[in-house]
């Protein structure tokens, strides 16, 4: 832009109130910035808030909704804290209240997962365990280090009197924003409980955890959402308070402008997400958030009682949970036995399962593409181009 834009300066007001059209160049630290702000209107492995999912199943595939500016905290509340099955009709399981109907469900149909959905749920089983096992293995040593080294540190500051110095950001901007994010919650949970009555939409079984949460760890609900890019803010040298207004402000207006696309869309487009009635070319089919409204009915409808529990359909996903725990075991004997191959500790089991996350409502195709761009991208670029796969990747 800065090689584009004019760099003739305006005036509106005489000497006063100049301006120019031209930014002038970017540096690295501004463009960190500018991307810290950007992300925070998206969801990871999606792009668009995380809730606007769930007020988009409400309207579509529920038939409820609650007004704009409910749905607009709901939006801002889990950006700032924060599968596809066979066709099956809910309606016809449903109570008035939009409660399972449990003689209806036995009567109609068991809910039958494809593979895709039952392996995207099984790997999330898997990555659980995984995680904490590779963890242990692969970084255990280290954090315990740390953290002896830290209680040292805080015993010898207590020792010293040097505990009560300043921070060179108040963590209590930070601690200030999940109180009322919650208060907010506490009252949405009462109004679309009288409003909507659809308990599996999340939020109910959400709201206790959080606040139980934010009573325990109240230091730390709120730097979940945003530690990843004050790290990286740290890393740039660039000032905390700089980063926590960018988080701020790109979280208030990515949030109200995917809120108001997507509210425009559903009073809009007729039918929209509804695949039986849209003609059969409209891009209006919503495969993403179909997943979601799946996932309402897997989770929260039925429970996952009556497909992972005893007897359920799909009791032996559980057995991933094991699974997952075992397989980074392996990886690190390989890493001790032969410590001169330096890409044995760089296959990382939660990593990997967590590609089969984001697959529902993909193909076949879709997959084998995302496959193939993958390893032309990460393995061969990466390998003989790599300044290019550094700035550009």
């Amino acid at each position: 832009m800065a090689a584009t834009l004019p760099k003739n300066n305006f005036a509106l007001f005489g000497r006063w109130g100049s301006f120019s059209l031209n930014p002038g160049p970017f540096n690295i630290k501004e463009h960190v910035v500018i991307t810290v702000m950007a992300n925070c209107g998206v969801s990871i492995g999606g792009g668009d808030a995380y809730s606007i999912g769930a007020i988009t199943v409400m309207r579509a595939y529920y038939k409820q909704s609650v007004g704009f500016l409910c749905s607009l905290i709901i939006v801002l509340t889990t950006q700032l804290f924060t599968p596809s099955g066979h066709k099956y009709d809910t309606t016809k399981i449903f109570t008035p209240q939009f409660h399972l109907n449990i003689s209806a469900y036995e009567k109609y149909s068991k809910l039958y997962l494809s593979p895709l959905f039952a392996l995207s749920i099984g790997s999330g089983f898997a990555r659980f365990t995984a995680t904490l096992t590779h963890v242990a293995l692969f970084q255990g040593s280290y954090i315990w280090k740390q953290s002896r080294s830290v209680v040292k540190n805080v015993k010898m500051d207590n020792n010293n009197n040097n505990n009560n110095k300043p921070s060179v950001f108040p963590p209590e901007r930070y601690h200030g924003t999940p109180p009322p994010s919650l208060g907010h919650l506490c009252r949405l949970e009462d109004f679309i409980e009288q409003s909507s009555q659809p308990p599996y939409t999340s939020l109910s079984n959400e709201l206790p955890k959080l606040m139980k949460s934010y009573k325990q760890v109240p230091h730390t609900v709120h730097a979940l959402s945003f530690s990843a890019d004050l790290k990286h803010g740290h890393y740039m040298k660039i000032p905390p308070r700089c980063m926590y207004t960018a988080q701020l402000v790109g979280t208030l207006v990515a949030s109200t402008i995917n809120l108001a696309v997507a509210w425009w869309m559903l009073g809009s487009i007729e039918n929209i997400c509804d695949v039986e009635t849209l003609h059969p070319d409209s891009p209006w089919t919503c495969p993403k958030f179909r997943v979601t409204f799946d996932a309402s009915v897997i989770w929260g409808l039925i429970g996952p009682q009556r497909l992972f529990g005893p007897g359920g359909l799909y009791r032996n996903l559980v057995w991933l949970f094991l699974i997952g725990a075992l397989l980074p075991v392996p990886i690190w004997v390989l890493s001790k036995i032969f410590p001169e191959k330096k890409w044995i500790p760089l296959i990382n089991i939660p990593v990997v399962s967590y590609g089969f996350a984001g697959m529902p409502p993909a193909t076949p195709t879709n997959i084998a593409s995302w496959l193939i761009t993958g390893m032309i991208f990460n393995y061969s670029v990466f390998k003989h181009r790599k300044e290019w796969w550094k700035k550009y990747n």
